[in-house]
């Protein structure tokens, strides 16, 4: 991604309902950069139910970008109360900062917004957006990205057909489109022939796993069976050596007789 961002700083806040929302944005544009400006917009989702609800607050353009560290600050006036239903001016909504590039949107950024009146709230309450707060929770972003083609990536493969014959007759046709069948059919035979021969090569490397676990089985086996013939001579040495002791012993008790 030639654009990454690295921190998203949410200013005044909590603030009054009807005061502006402020973002200081910091990205890295990573070289080659990019040619175009890139679009910000800031989106208030006025009611969960109904996406016709949603405002767009501002969207601004921010260019030329320069290879590195960039910054800047984001204000987007208030939401219009008129077009939120009085049930959802309340509680808990959403804001959505945006970034597009070539009308391609890359990132996405929400907040929870909690909007509290300041005052006990019943029944016959009458409520005046100037009197509710709004706090942005700007601990608990979410942000979701998005593959998008930048400059270097907009090349596309082009396929341009050879040029038919003015005296190519319907038989000659119906051989080219036949073959054009079987060609289509020979490639899908190849595809399976690949797809068989990458689970032949799992398959052979699992034997040779388990081949390789025989071995160490039959080295650990082999080296168990010399430390036992070692022990064997051990004690066959050890039992010779008590025989000898004991002749010795018995010379000792002949000679003092």
């Amino acid at each position: 991604m030639t654009i990454q961002l690295q921190a998203v700083e949410v200013l005044d806040n909590p603030a009054p309902f009807t005061s502006e929302f402020k973002f200081r944005i910091t990205f890295d544009c990573i070289a080659p950069g990019v040619k175009e400006e890139l679009e910000w917009k800031l989106v208030y989702v006025g009611s969960a139910d109904n996406e016709d609800n949603d405002q767009e607050l501002d969207s601004i353009l921010v260019g030329p970008v320069r290879v590195g560290k960039n910054r800047f600050t984001f204000t987007a006036p208030p939401p219009d109360v008129s077009r939120i239903p009085s049930s959802d001016l309340l509680d808990v909504t959403v804001v959505l900062l945006t970034c597009l590039y070539k009308d391609q949107e890359f990132i996405r950024i929400g907040y929870y917004v909690h909007n509290e009146y300041s005052e006990e709230v019943t029944d016959s309450t009458i409520i005046k957006p100037e009197k509710i707060i709004r706090n942005i929770l700007s601990d608990k972003p979410r942000v979701t990205r998005f593959n998008i083609a930048w400059d270097n990536d907009n090349k596309e493969n082009t396929f341009k057909p050879l040029p038919k014959k003015e005296n190519q007759n319907d038989d000659n046709e119906q051989g080219k489109n036949g073959g054009n069948e079987e060609t289509k059919d020979n490639d899908n035979d190849d595809d399976q022939e690949e797809e068989e021969e990458e689970e032949v090569d799992l398959e052979a490397t699992d034997d040779e796993q388990d081949n390789d676990d025989e071995d160490i089985e039959e080295d650990v086996i082999e080296q168990q069976g010399s430390n036992d013939n070692n022990n064997n001579n051990n004690n066959a040495n050890n039992k010779n050596g008590d025989e000898t002791n004991q002749d010795e012993e018995d010379d000792d008790i002949d000679m003092t007789e």
